[in-house]
């Protein structure tokens, strides 16, 4: 083998070499670069989230307590009553008390021990009460000295004479006498009312 021959192997031999070498130190770096990325999404996934988080949590507890619904003074108040012995509920319509107005839900029933709270919200609180009685909603209508005549029947069952009315039976169909003859019962004011229109 000549001399120049193994000079051009020797330059082909350090050009390769050179060339493996720089090969290998790039996929180093660049190992070295994909960890430092890796290690740092890792420390951002499990750092930053959990922070932002945190924040989101506390804020939305900050106004989950802020915005509890709370009575105002355009609140309407009903106190149903619930009696046992007729099944009837009974419905009040009672102005506002001026102490529960800006009560949480919480503190309405620390004020009204007795009631359940059935219905809370802004617009309308609705508190309910169970009674172990009858309710004062039922009358009879019968005929007294030839008018009709109201009764109300009181929390012991007993008639007490309400009302005798201007309205004849002289002038009623002989089934409307016939029914007063039997009594009619009725619960309610308003059907009272449209019972007694009736007659007239």
């Amino acid at each position: 083998m000549s001399k120049k021959t193994l000079i051009i192997l020797l330059i082909i031999g350090i050009i390769v070499f050179s060339i493996l070498t720089g090969m290998y130190i790039y996929k180093i770096s660049n190992k070295k670069q994909e960890n430092n990325y890796y290690v740092k999404r890792m420390y951002d996934s499990q750092n930053i989230p959990k922070e932002e988080n945190t924040l989101k949590i506390e804020n939305e507890s900050i106004n989950a307590n802020s915005s509890e619904e709370k009575i105002t003074p355009n609140t309407k108040l009903v106190l149903r009553k619930y009696y046992e012995k007729c099944g009837h509920s009974v419905n009040e319509y009672v102005e506002l008390p001026a102490e529960l107005i800006n009560l949480t839900k919480e503190e309405l029933s620390e004020q009204y021990k007795d009631w359940e709270i059935y219905v809370f919200s802004e617009k309308e609180v609705i508190l309910i009460k169970t009674i172990n009685d009858n309710c004062n909603q039922h009358y009879k209508l019968k005929e007294l000295d030839g008018y009709i005549a109201v009764y109300k029947i009181n929390k012991d069952g007993k008639e007490e004479l309400q009302e005798k009315t201007s309205i004849s039976t002289r002038y009623l169909t002989q089934t409307d006498i016939s029914h007063l003859k039997s009594e009619i019962e009725i619960y309610g004011t308003e059907n009272l009312n449209k019972y007694l229109e009736d007659f007239e």
